[in-house]
């Protein structure tokens, strides 16, 4: 190799024919990507820059025609052609933002880069539901969906391989009820290279189906079975033994499934990443730690609506789990809060938590306030036996908060003038069945905020209004804007169980006091007037 400077002459050459082809990808794309191609790639090659957009999966929407795109670079005297990796990015690029079709038919070299591209992914939909079920909100029911599906299974099952089919990898069929054992073996044998395979909601999957392709794709990361009954243990322990290099597993609603597969799961693949068993039977104490404790990688973990019995944390060993995801909603398992809290307590990366329908205490909740400060997501909803301040102190100490879900849950004004005054730019806010907060201070709260569910409480009627008013002469007008902190309340006030049950300890004031009680969910009617009259007695004193 020659050991020759390149003249400076031909350096400036070159730069100036890479900075020309730059910025000529940058002028096809939409603002928002110029920018974000300026901002993070003013610096950068080219070729550095794509790759920056692909690792980022910026999505890149091309303003002009890729013809225009080809008629530029001939006048500034270039040519792609001389960069096929830079053009097999690009057309990367387009494939993942659907935009590959157009460019197929520029010309014979851009068809042969293109159409590999598109085989590499295939996303299909059939339009097949349970009895009793529907699609997803998401789901968008179409006719055509369901002819792109018959046409690939009529190609795959035919006796001419498909010329591409060795470059498909990731396969999505969905909502399709006619998986049959012939197409399964048809992808196998076409389609060696698939590392993600998806068959969510789809029937005809089961054992045989899965040891089938345990024997054929011993390097799959990524496998939905969501909703597909007859998978067994048998069946999935076949794949997890053999597929250990799993990083994404959906096994939620195949009811057939038992302890026995899911203690198999957390031996077998430690690289999972995100691990879903939602209404999952026989669940224990065990089970979730053996996961926790041996998939060192995990991220996600959804068990909505599992069975079973969990007493406690004693076989938790990870001390530091990474953990961000965290769906635990309905789980008719949980005999004490010890393993929430054990899991809590060792993953400070948490970042959605939904326990709403359990019986959780307060120590779940202060776990969460002391711990999750990166928390963004909560639902506590119809999680009944947690106090009003434990939920004002998480509020307090998540500033990250953009979703939260109070929803039947024992608050007052207290926690929603926590929320205007600690995250007054949550996003979203459920309040369906919480009776005891004042539509106007509901109102007062940022109006880009999403309150769902909110009922205004039931006024009351004139008779009742002259019986309340009668033993306790405040009107909601004389209540301070601001109502303080339960937990500020209770240093100041101590209840006794003498006759005088309230006694003032230091200098707060009392209409604070007086405001905090009437608010409290937790006392009763006679019992909040009670607590007003021994404290104007201890007053008076």
């Amino acid at each position: 190799m020659s050991n020759k400077k390149i003249p400076a002459s031909m350096q400036h050459n070159l730069s100036i024919k890479e900075k020309c082809l730059k910025n000529v990808f940058i002028a096809g794309l939409n603002s928002n990507n110029q920018l974000l191609a300026e901002k993070y790639g003013k610096d950068l090659p080219l070729e550095e820059l794509v790759k920056l957009l692909i690792r980022n999966e910026i999505s890149i929407e091309l303003v002009f025609s890729i013809k225009d795109i080809i008629y530029n670079l001939r006048m500034a005297q270039l040519n792609i052609f001389d960069l096929p990796e830079l053009l097999e990015q690009i057309l990367y690029f387009l494939e993942v933002d659907r935009s590959l079709y157009s460019a197929l038919f520029v010309n014979r070299l851009w068809y042969k880069c293109g159409v590999p591209l598109l085989w590499r992914r295939i996303e299909l939909k059939g339009n097949d539901i349970h009895y009793g079920h529907y699609f997803l909100d998401e789901y968008k029911y179409c006719e055509r969906y369901r002819k792109r599906l018959e046409n690939f299974v009529k190609l795959i099952c035919g006796e001419k391989k498909p010329i591409y089919a060795s470059k498909l990898k990731n396969l999505k069929i969905s909502h399709y009820h006619s998986i049959t054992h012939k197409l399964i073996r048809s992808i196998v044998n076409y389609c060696p290279n698939i590392i993600h395979l998806d068959f969510k909601n789809s029937v005809g999957v089961s054992d045989k189906t899965l040891i089938k392709i345990a024997s054929s794709y011993p390097n799959l990361k990524y496998l939905n079975l969501w909703d597909n009954g007859a998978i067994s243990d048998r069946g999935l322990c076949e794949i997890v033994q053999t597929c250990n290099k799993l990083e994404y597993l959906n096994i939620s609603y195949c009811r057939s499934i038992t302890d026995k597969s899911l203690i198999a799961i957390a031996e077998s693949c430690r690289n999972l990443r995100e691990f879903y068993f939602n209404e999952a039977y026989w669940i224990t104490d065990r089970t979730i730690s053996c996961i926790l404790n041996s998939c060192s990688n995990l991220r996600c973990l959804g068990i909505l609506a599992s069975h079973g019995k969990i007493k406690d944390a004693s076989t938790l060993v990870q001390t530091h789990l990474k953990l961000e995801y965290l769906d635990f909603a309905h789980v008719m398992a949980f005999r004490n809060d010890s393993l929430i809290v054990a899991i809590i307590r060792s993953s400070p990366n948490l970042k959605h938590f939904n326990i709403s329908g359990n019986d959780i205490g307060d120590e779940v909740i202060e776990a969460l306030a002391h711990i999750c400060h990166e928390l963004e997501y909560l639902d506590l909803g119809r999680c009944g036996f947690i106090t009003e301040p434990s939920i004002c102190n998480v509020i307090c100490s998540c500033p990250k908060l953009q979703h939260l879900n109070l929803g039947f849950c024992n608050i007052s004004n207290t926690t929603i003038e926590e929320i205007a005054r600690s995250r007054p730019n949550l996003k979203y806010l459920g309040l369906e069945g919480c009776e005891n907060i004042s539509e106007k201070l509901v109102k007062r709260l940022n109006p880009s905020m999403h309150i769902e569910n909110y009922d205004s409480p039931y006024e009351l009627s004139d008779s009742e209004s002259s019986s309340v008013t009668s033993d306790d002469d405040t009107s909601d007008s004389d209540l301070p804007p601001l109502i303080p902190d339960p937990l500020r309340v209770s240093r100041s006030v101590i209840f006794t169980s003498g006759p005088n049950r309230a006694v003032i300890t230091n200098t707060l004031n009392i209409t604070d006091i007086i405001s905090a009680i009437r608010v409290s969910s937790v006392l009763t009617d006679s019992e909040r007037i009670y607590l007003l009259n021994s404290l104007a007695q201890s007053v008076n004193q």
